[in-house]
């Protein structure tokens, strides 16, 4: 086998390799300088994204205070009322057949939409917490956020019950529950409903109705429900003179009786439902008020 060849020393300066002799003065000042050129291209690079990321993160907190503050959320506020009500209407006659995009995009829809939504109304439900932004269970329309009910809130909440009495939809979740109301509730039933929301849907309406309507309450002392009456709703379950405990249901659910004076007493009912976190309305009727 013939003898390996001596290893020639080799000099690494960048992309250039020089073997054999060490490399001269100009070349080690030559590499020097593209080693500092490079490094400077790459500290200006980052430089650059250090403060693209630094403006960015100057923007999201921008945004984030801007969200967070009252005018923010009821900006937000206004913004889901109007895609639930896009929703709602898309591809109806009354909407000429238009899809959700082109519904949102149009101002005079979007003004028409908004005529009666109030911004203090929209403050209280975007300050409300899961209902907020989003459905906080699955396919129930109309669900809103919102901790309590105040005047504009309840204007709101009045706007949704119209909408199952009016037949543009099927059942509604129309607030939470008071920390108040709730704190009656425990102390009549035992049940603690913190975190649970009011529903009511069309069966429970027309089972109103039916039985105790107008031209159909035929018990004795008994007042007819109206529309008024049932408009007044969430009025009776954030504001009742008296919570009671109305028994165990026909289904074996827990029922709330709320008693309301309002041209007579009203009774209204509801049954709860542990696994959706809802209190559903089962029956309402009224009665005179003893002189």
């Amino acid at each position: 086998m013939p003898p390996r060849p001596a290893k020639t020393p080799s000099y690494g300066l960048g992309p250039q390799l020089i073997t054999g002799d060490p490399p001269t003065a100009e070349q080690q000042a030559a590499h020097e300088a593209r080693r500092q050129k490079e490094q400077a291209e790459f500290n200006a690079r980052r430089a650059r994204l250090d403060a693209q990321n630094a403006a960015a993160a100057r923007r999201r907190a921008a945004q984030k205070a801007a969200k967070d503050s009252p005018a923010g959320k009821a900006q937000a506020a206004q913004e889901y009322h109007l895609k639930w009500k896009a929703n709602q209407q898309a591809g109806t006659p009354a909407a000429g057949g238009r899809f959700q995009k082109e519904l949102l995009a149009d101002p005079v829809w979007r003004a028409e939409q908004l005529k009666d939504f109030v911004n203090d109304a929209a403050a209280a439900f975007a300050n409300g917490g899961e209902g907020s932004g989003n459905f906080g269970h699955s396919g129930r329309p109309g669900e809103v956020g919102g901790s309590g009910l105040g005047g504009a809130t309840e204007n709101a909440a009045i706007q949704r019950l119209r909408e199952v009495l009016s037949g543009k939809t099927d059942e509604t979740v129309y607030a939470h529950v008071t920390p108040e109301t709730a704190t009656q509730i425990k102390a009549a039933t035992g049940l603690d409903v913190s975190g649970s929301r009011h529903f009511v849907d069309r069966d429970a309406l027309t089972h109103i109705h039916k039985q105790h309507g107008v031209g159909r309450e035929d018990q004795p002392g008994h007042l007819p429900i109206t529309q008024d009456d049932l408009e007044r709703i969430p009025a009776i379950v954030a504001h009742p003179d008296k919570v009671e405990n109305g028994g165990i249901s026909g289904r074996d659910a827990q029922t709330i009786k709320y008693t309301k004076r309002f041209n007579g007493t009203t009774y209204y009912v509801e049954e709860v439902w542990k696994k959706e976190k809802l209190l559903a309305a089962k029956t309402m009727f009224k009665k005179e008020t003893p002189k």
